[in-house]
């Protein structure tokens, strides 16, 4: 076999190994965002969400789906993410159970892990993704802090 094919097949073989490394940390990554959690802090617009408003809402995450309560309204979406860029990307794209036909709406975000703690912060739908952590007046950004629901 001659020094070409040698190193062809070593570098498909790497190819192989790092794509598959990918996979599984993508489906570690989806493990860890699926269960119940509760907001404990949520920022909209530069303005923080009193502690009592809070309570009304929930959510969940499952393999496929985010779900938010809030109140008597839920909120469902199917999801993306990609835990190898920096910071952190999520895609939600909103379901419409209404039954009408409506464009599909797109929300990008980014997250971070703290310790058990999930932060994310979503962009306006069909607006740009953050670039950071932050909320301010008239950028239709949420930032929400989630911790497990026991």
């Amino acid at each position: 076999m001659d020094r070409h094919a040698v190193r062809w097949r070593i570098a498909v073989l790497v190819a192989i190994s790092l794509a598959g490394c990918g996979r599984h940390d993508a489906r570690d990554e989806l493990k860890r965002f699926t269960g119940n959690w509760a907001v404990v802090h949520l920022e909209s617009g530069g303005i923080i969400i009193p502690k009592e408003q809070r309570r009304a809402f929930d959510v969940t995450i499952t393999d496929a789906h985010v779900k938010m309560n809030v109140g008597v309204r839920q909120l469902r979406a199917v999801y993306v993410l990609r835990p190898a860029k920096s910071p952190r990307e999520i895609d939600l794209e909103a379901i419409d159970d209404s039954g009408k036909d409506r464009p599909k709406r797109m929300t990008r975000g980014i997250y971070r892990w703290e310790g058990e703690r999930l932060t994310l912060c979503l962009g306006d739908a069909d607006q740009p993704r953050p670039a950071d952590f932050t909320t301010s007046p008239g950028t239709g950004r949420i930032l929400l802090v989630l911790e497990r629901d026991r």
